[in-house]
């Protein structure tokens, strides 16, 4: 029996589409003049270490998990023949083609498309709210303590966004494993290239620097007041700060890297947020709700940050509940039956309840 005879053929097809568009849209990112072949695999190489301890964090949690039932060794061993623990590889390897691919479209495809989409966003929001909200929060609510606080928050986004990879492939079901990767991919490649591209914006903590300096005035006051937050705290360093100074420098640096790359709408950290409040109901209604609040946090950072116009988090809100839902059609019903061995999960707990 080979190692994919060893899941469902549902779960087969999905599997081979999503690896199917991934290594699609890889090819086309490496086929770019503007991405150096060379740094596009050494960033993929990146991505595959990094999934190593990734792995590794997902199968301890797995074992904990099952440390009160079967046990952690004999729930291993349990899912180990079931499925050689494919279900865990494949969602991690999806995990590094589509985030190294991400990574290069967004820093060296991107910015080909300019960013003249931004005095349209900030009209936008100004059209809904009535005002610039950044700045206003700043003004209604802002403290340097809640810029810390949203600041670590917004920045933590990166640990579900990565570990949650591997906790979804061996803690929940085959169909929300299915659904949620299929619905990750096309989030980053869909939401986060592609719509990113047809709708160029830098946002506004760049506004100024890589649009213009009329209509900056709003933006430029709050990154001004997110300055005299870290001064207040006599800190030298504030993760907003630096990660935007460091996004800078190496705007138009020809080496790759994680994390760099500029755009605005939609943005990636809200339509993410979302994926995971979605999932987390799959689990239980207490995580469900609160990852929505994670969720929350994170636009509410977004616009406070100076990192997005609030419109961004509605469309990328938008976007990543419209793919989840498709996702879910295309891996078909929740009630459709699977041989016993793709069932195994958790020492033979479903955590999904819904």
């Amino acid at each position: 029996m080979t190692l994919f005879e060893r899941v469902s053929k549902r779960e087969h097809a999905i599997v081979r589409l999503n690896l199917i568009i991934a290594l699609a849209f890889a090819l086309f990112v490496v086929a770019q003049p503007a991405v150096p072949t060379w740094e596009f695999l050494r960033l993929i190489g990146t991505f595959l270490l990094l999934t190593i301890p990734l792995s590794a964090l997902s199968l301890l949690g797995f074992a904990l998990l099952n440390a009160r039932g079967p046990g952690m060794l004999a729930a291993l061993q349990d899912r180990w023949r079931s499925d050689r623990f494919v279900t865990l590889l494949w969602p991690v390897l999806l995990f590094a083609i589509v985030m190294s691919s991400f990574s290069a479209f967004k820093q060296r495809i991107l910015p080909h498309a300019g960013f003249h989409f931004d005095p349209a966003l900030a009209a936008i929001d100004r059209s809904i709210f009535g005002v610039d909200l950044g700045l206003w929060l700043h003004k209604i609510i802002g403290s340097p303590l809640l810029t810390y606080f949203l600041d670590g928050v917004y920045h933590a986004w990166f640990l579900p966004m990565s570990v949650g990879v591997g906790i979804v492939a061996l803690c929940t079901d085959a169909r929300t494993r299915m659904q949620y990767m299929t619905a990750f991919t096309m989030t980053w490649i869909g939401l986060g290239s592609i719509l990113a591209y047809l709708l160029p914006a830098a946002g506004p903590c760049f506004y100024g620097v890589l649009v213009g300096p009329i209509g900056n005035g709003p933006f430029e006051a709050v990154n001004d007041a997110l300055v005299a937050d870290r001064a207040a705290r006599a800190a030298d360093f504030l993760f907003t700060i630096e990660v935007r100074d460091m996004l800078l420098d190496r705007f138009n640096d020809p080496d790759l890297s994680i994390g760099g790359g500029i755009s605005a709408i939609p943005s990636i950290h809200n339509a993410m947020a979302v994926l995971f409040a979605l999932v987390g109901y799959r689990f239980n209604r207490v995580f469900g709700l609160c990852m929505s609040a994670f969720a929350a946090l994170i636009w509410l950072g977004s616009v406070y940050l100076n990192w997005h116009y609030a419109i961004d988090g509605i469309v990328g809100a938008a976007g990543a509940i419209g793919l989840w839902y498709g996702a879910g059609f295309l891996t078909g019903p929740a009630h459709a039956k699977e041989p016993a061995a793709e069932r195994v999960l958790a020492g033979g707990t479903t955590f999904a309840k819904r």
